[in-house]
């Protein structure tokens, strides 16, 4: 994911890059090929986390005291 929150990684591109760790034979590059897609996925989770926070916070529900 890039800074400002767009997805690196569409369909195609998680496809392209799971074949390419199921074939690498060099335990290296496998790694680094997996720690990509963990940052990606470590990514995804954040910014869907910070999505569910502010729809709820949005939905009519009062978040401070007072109202």
């Amino acid at each position: 994911m890039t800074n400002d929150g767009k997805e690196i990684f569409d369909e195609k591109e998680w496809r392209r890059v799971c074949d390419l760790i199921i074939a690498e034979s060099n335990p290296q590059r496998m790694a680094e090929l997996l720690e990509l897609l963990l940052k990606e996925l470590e990514a995804r989770r954040k910014s869907n986390l910070s999505k569910l926070q502010s729809n709820r916070s949005g939905d009519g529900v009062v978040t401070s005291k007072g109202n």
